[in-house]
């Protein structure tokens, strides 16, 4: 499956607009690992259209693109030709006997870093860096109101669960407040 990915692409002011003529054409060059593009587009969210976007030239850590010029905000759309590093299926599962079990699996072969603590932060208490693989399990202890937060890297893109601190998952309630 092909991730997209939006990047917000400002390409011509409005202040500007009035002094310059709008060319109908205009360059970018964006930071970021960019070797695993599939295919690019525009999206112009005032006309509801999706325009095409030329690569012009880049490597590993750059990208340079030929794109239609606006004086409004425009949406590059980037397809990469693979996802890049996703946590899958996680669950935090608590026992009677007090354990608490993290299990979770990669689209990757990553070597995820789980940390835990007060939310929302989710630090303080233990960090463990997991062995490289795509399914991990981890017995843990957690204290009431504490949290878990796993991140996974791979080729400079991070994925983190849960996304926010005050989100709820990943966290145990053992007290009624």
């Amino acid at each position: 499956m092909k991730t997209p990915k939006n990047v917000p692409a400002f390409l011509l002011p409005a202040l500007l607009a009035a002094t310059l003529p709008i060319a109908a054409e205009t360059s970018a060059v964006f930071e970021g690992p960019y070797e695993d593009i599939a295919h690019l587009s525009v999206y112009d969210p005032r006309e509801n259209k999706i325009l095409l976007a030329k690569i012009t030239g880049g490597g590993d850590k750059t990208l340079s693109v030929r794109l239609p010029a606006a004086d409004y905000p425009r949406f590059l759309l980037v397809i990469e030709d693979q996802p890049g590093p996703l946590i899958l299926e996680p669950e935090l599962s608590h026992a009677a006997d007090g354990k608490t079990t993290l299990t979770f699996k990669t689209n990757l072969p990553v070597e995820p870093r789980v940390t835990t603590g007060p939310v929302p932060d989710r630090v303080g208490g233990k960090s463990l860096a997991l062995p490289r693989g795509t399914r991990h399990t981890v017995e843990l202890s957690l204290e009431d109101k504490h949290g878990v937060r796993v991140a996974i890297e791979h080729d400079g893109l991070t994925c983190v669960w849960p996304r926010w601190g005050w989100d709820v998952q990943g966290v145990i309630f053992t007290r009624n407040p």
